[in-house]
């Protein structure tokens, strides 16, 4: 439950409860995922991407979000690491370095960050 105490819902904990679990209140809600690609201090790209679907799970639309942002700024998708999980769990943004992708780019990170609709 939300209000148990032994759950720390203010750190990002979400390794004993699950990500989908941490997330499930959040399933009926249309996702949009932005995401910016920066070069230097430059926005070199940026775009969006809305899911509207309802019969998916947060952890699914956000998958599917960001594999189509990834397309729509024209970028290879980068690894998802557990940095990533637990920045977007806390702050609904995260950021993914050159470290982070398996063919090389020709930016210094790109962000994401989800809005309800």
């Amino acid at each position: 439950m939300l209000g148990d105490s032994k759950n720390n819902w203010s750190t990002g904990d979400f390794k004993n409860i699950g990500f989908s679990t941490c997330l499930m209140l959040e399933r009926k809600c249309n996702l949009k995922l932005i995401g910016k690609v920066i070069k230097d201090t430059k926005i070199y790209r940026e775009g969006f991407v809305i899911d509207n679907s309802t019969d998916l799970s947060y952890r699914d639309k956000l998958e599917r979000c960001f594999i189509s942002l990834c397309k729509e700024v024209d970028i290879p998708v980068p690894l998802w690491i557990g940095k990533n999980t637990k920045e977007f769990v806390k702050f609904k943004r995260t950021l993914f370095l050159q470290e982070q992708f398996m063919e090389e780019v020709d930016f210094d990170r790109f962000e994401i960050k989800s809005e309800q609709s």
